[in-house]
């Protein structure tokens, strides 16, 4: 098992967005960096607890490197789309 903690970002611009994504519910962030990972990337993960910004990765026993290689990719893509939130693409978070 892998757990990656969010924490606030540094820059000002990406703490605001962050202050208005936590205020809807305390740990919603970790919860869309989940939904995008299933939604364009077909990757089950899931949040760590309730109310907490860690987001869990359960590979399986027997994980080649192709596999890994796919979910670190889609991991950065995520990311790099939560930085362009709110302004960016407008895509990111989806159905809000």
């Amino acid at each position: 098992m892998l757990g990656i903690e969010f924490s606030p970002p540094k820059s000002l611009k990406l703490k605001a967005g962050w202050r208005n994504v936590e205020r809807v519910k305390k740990g919603i962030f970790a919860q869309l960096i989940v939904m995008e990972l299933m939604r364009e990337h077909r990757l089950l993960t899931q949040v760590s607890a309730h109310g907490v910004d860690i987001v869990k990765f359960l590979p399986p026993l027997v994980v080649g490197e192709e596999e890994i290689d796919y979910a670190l990719e889609a991991l950065d893509h995520v990311i790099s789309e939560a930085h362009r939130f709110p302004e960016g693409s407008g895509a990111w978070p989806r159905g809000w």
